[in-house]
């Protein structure tokens, strides 16, 4: 994915997401709702995608002022990485993906129980403490996916390595 150049609004294009979504779907019911969708409308999805992925804040600089996305970065890669594309396309199936919405849905009612004050709850022998975010960026809702979150991961900014 990532050595093709794909414009200035989608690191991938229609092609190149709906052979990711093939090879990795097909039989699944998110497969059969990408393959109902008509061409504009997926287009539309994965551009709405990258707008959402690109509020991230990635290590490194763009390689070119000129550029309109994030990627490539400079220093480190001169191409979009297969991960920031696989993010993409992640994240303009989640309204096909029943199981990324239900985590969004959990992590936005925890965070609804958080603002208005709740640290703690019980229920029966259930209890649970809630705790803020531990990252900044963990307030997207797509970043409640543990599967784009482990995508973009490598590409953040954030902890060091202390020896």
């Amino acid at each position: 994915m990532g050595a093709l150049k794909t414009g200035v609004y989608s690191y991938v294009t229609v092609e190149q997401a709906d052979a990711y979504v093939k090879a990795r779907y097909e039989g699944h019911d998110i497969w059969a709702a990408w393959n109902a969708l008509p061409e504009p409308a997926k287009e539309i999805a994965l551009i709405a995608a990258c707008i959402e992925l690109d509020t991230l804040p990635f290590t490194g600089q763009k390689r070119s002022r000129s550029q309109a996305l994030m990627f490539p970065r400079y220093p480190g890669c001169e191409l979009v990485p297969d991960d920031i594309a696989a993010a993409q396309i992640e994240i303009a199936l989640i309204p096909y993906d029943a199981a990324t919405r239900r985590l969004i849905e959990s992590r936005d009612r925890r965070a609804g129980l958080i603002s208005q004050g709740v640290r703690a709850y019980t229920i029966g022998k259930l209890s649970e403490t809630l705790t803020e975010p531990r990252s900044p960026w963990s307030g997207l809702a797509f970043m409640a996916s543990p599967k784009i979150a482990r995508l973009v991961d490598p590409w953040l900014k954030g902890g060091y390595m202390v020896c």
